[in-house]
């Protein structure tokens, strides 16, 4: 049984039957709630917060990814998982997928973490969204990362035309200065009505506008002097719009402060 076990987590996901990929997934949950127990109390102890309410975090994050895996039938209809190249090799499209919950996973334990040192349920709100947006902008327009939807010539399923690793990895700062930001201000808006509350919502539209824009790599290609499809075009494209981002934030907050 133990050797079975040991064969089965060792075993490609793209390999297993629906059957194996179930149990493959139930042993990892429950192996990954022992562990998220142990590291809810070493993180409780060193944030000085409840490790039960972080505990409850962490089981949420298992609960979504044992789901995403018994649903898989499902996604399957939309998705497409197997890669040309074989079956131990993910297809572009759930490549994206997994990026999307990796972002929901991400959001819920950080946002958690926020929400129990004390931050405004508006502001945890903006916090989760930091993570969530961007990856869900890059789920839905992943033809686009991928190959222009169809305008771009890519030989093979392995071949991003954007990383989409990169972008969503500082983009998650970047949704920080923009959503997480509109929504303290909306915070203060709310409990101490400072700023007007119409102020605060204007900011949250023009921020919501503006990340939807810089997650758009494939249309300022068309304009940039330089091809954000390289590695170094989209550091040096994802740098200029932080500093876009950081001028209007210094102008915004300069206004209520």
């Amino acid at each position: 049984m133990a050797d079975y076990i040991g064969d089965l987590l060792k075993k490609p996901s793209n390999s297993c039957s629906y059957e194996e990929l179930l149990l493959q997934s139930g042993i990892v949950t429950v192996l990954s709630v022992i562990l998220g127990l142990f590291a809810a109390i070493f993180l409780g102890k060193l944030l000085s917060i409840n490790f039960i309410s972080l505990f409850i975090s962490f089981c949420l994050c298992f609960l979504l990814n044992f789901l995403w895996v018994a649903f898989k039938p499902i996604f399957e209809k939309k998705i497409r998982y197997v890669s040309d190249f074989g079956e131990d090799k993910i297809h572009y499209e759930a490549r994206s997928s997994l990026l999307l919950l990796f972002g929901i996973m991400a959001g819920i334990f950080v946002t958690s973490i926020f929400y129990l040192k004390g931050f405004l349920f508006i502001q945890c709100v903006g916090i989760f969204l930091s993570f969530v947006f961007p990856v869900l902008v890059i789920f839905l327009r992943r033809d686009y990362y991928y190959n222009e939807n169809g305008k771009l010539n890519v030989e093979n399923d392995y071949e991003f035309a954007y990383d989409i690793q990169i972008l969503y990895g500082v983009d998650i700062f970047i949704g920080f200065a923009t959503l997480g930001s509109s929504f303290a201000l909306l915070a203060g808006s709310c409990y101490i009505s400072y700023p007007p509350l119409h102020c605060s919502v204007i900011f949250i539209f023009i921020s919501t506008m503006l990340f939807y824009a810089i997650l758009c790599p494939d249309f300022w290609n068309r304009y940039l002097p330089f091809d954000v499809k390289k590695r170094g075009g989209l550091i040096s494209y994802l740098l200029i719009c932080g500093l876009i981002v950081f001028i209007i934030n210094r102008i915004v907050w300069g206004q209520f402060i």
